[in-house]
């Protein structure tokens, strides 16, 4: 895929990590995976699953992404259907980005970590490379035809070329969530019940990610006492696996976002 392009992959810190994300994954996302050629060694230490539950307000719902539905859309988007699947994983950050990036450099990618973006260098009125520094203040610059920047919603190097927000959604939740070991979970479970809910399903390390999400307006509220409200969150819409969780061993700290808005750049 990469071997006849020079592509340069800068990360200001270290590489992979652990952070703050969702990395729960679709069908959608596990089948361009497999278009890259990783998905095999993801899913070999990450559980997967077809099925799911959806419970909302006591109704529930159990089923699987229908293949008929990813086929018309890669169809569309790409002219092919190869390499689908209707498979959802929920790996850790550590283990996906490890292996993007293993499967990166061995294509020819040149990986510099602990290298910061510092400047757009322009040409007419396009961007046509960066200067960059590294961790030890020594700089440098690179060209390229084309340029993403992959570094969050509050994009250093978007902002630097005063990209328009489009698509804007001010209307989100909040998250709060945690990894738990000491119990089984088949698959991917979400649960509605008023304006909050709870999801959980097993990651890649052994433990399960268990998420606790209500509107961002309650977030202040949530905070007072989080892990109290976490467990009485799970208690009020997921009973069973509040039980689950009493005599649960946690890995970890919690980690949480109290406003979640989205957008296109």
């Amino acid at each position: 895929l990469f071997r006849s392009k020079r592509i340069l992959l800068i990360d200001k810190l270290k590489f992979p990590r652990d952070r703050l994300s969702t990395h729960f994954m679709w069908p959608r996302g596990v089948s361009y995976l497999n278009r890259l050629g990783v998905a095999d060694r993801i899913l070999s230490k990450t559980p997967h699953f077809k099925e799911m539950e959806v419970s909302i307000e006591g109704i529930n719902l159990k089923g699987s992404i229908p293949i008929n539905e990813l086929e018309k859309r890669f169809s569309l988007l790409h002219g092919s259907t190869s390499s689908l699947t209707n498979f959802y994983c929920g790996p850790r950050r550590t283990l996906l980005d490890s292996e993007l990036l293993l499967s990166a450099i061995e294509q020819g990618v040149d990986f510099k970590p602990e290298v910061e973006f510092s400047s757009v260098i322009t040409g007419g009125d396009s961007a046509v490379g960066i200067s960059m520094n590294t961790i030890s203040g020594a700089s440098f610059k690179a060209s390229a035809r084309l340029i993403v920047a992959a570094d969050g919603k509050s994009s250093s190097f978007a902002n630097a070329v005063k990209s328009d927000f489009f698509d804007y959604r001010t209307e989100s939740s909040f998250a709060f969530f945690g990894y738990f070991s000491g119990f089984t979970n088949e698959g991917l479970t979400i649960r509605n019940k008023g304006r909050l809910g709870t999801a959980v399903f097993p990651t890649s390390d052994g433990t399960n990610l268990v998420l606790v999400y209500g509107p961002s307006d309650w977030w202040k509220n949530f905070m007072y006492d989080s892990v109290k409200h976490f467990y009485k969150t799970l208690e009020f819409c997921d009973e069973e696996l509040h039980q689950k969780m009493l005599s649960s061993k946690q890995h970890g700290s919690f980690k949480g976002c109290g406003k979640m808005e989205a957008f296109q750049r």
